[in-house]
């Protein structure tokens, strides 16, 4: 920044056709220019790509991720609904009729 300050100083005065505050006015702008399309270049190959994917993909995403957590939720209220029957009939394998029954009827209910 020190020596963007020190260039503009320098060669205010050497603009043709201007004094020093029209040469600092322009070799400012100049700068902002140079900054502001350097800040386009970033956005065009780094931000708009990463739009562009989230644009054209991100519902897919977003909708499978909720699919894989609802699935993974379900999963796991089965397996806590499974442990808790096992653990009321006092049987630790499933081999019990009382506990097909029971789970036949569970997942009837839930389609």
């Amino acid at each position: 920044m020190k020596s963007i300050i020190s260039f503009i100083c320098k060669w205010s005065d050497k603009i043709p056709g201007g004094n020093h505050f029209f040469g600092t006015i322009f070799l400012i702008s100049l700068f902002v220019a140079i900054f502001i399309s350097l800040f386009g270049v970033v956005v065009l190959f780094f931000v708009a790509p990463l739009v562009l994917f989230l644009y054209l993909f991100g519902t897919r995403l977003i909708e499978g991720f909720l699919t894989w957590y609802r699935a993974t939720v379900k999963v796991n209220q089965e397996i806590f609904k499974e442990m808790r029957i096992s653990k009321r009939l006092g049987t630790p394998d499933y081999e019990n009729e009382e506990f097909e029954e029971l789970e036949k009827g569970e997942l009837d209910e839930i389609g």
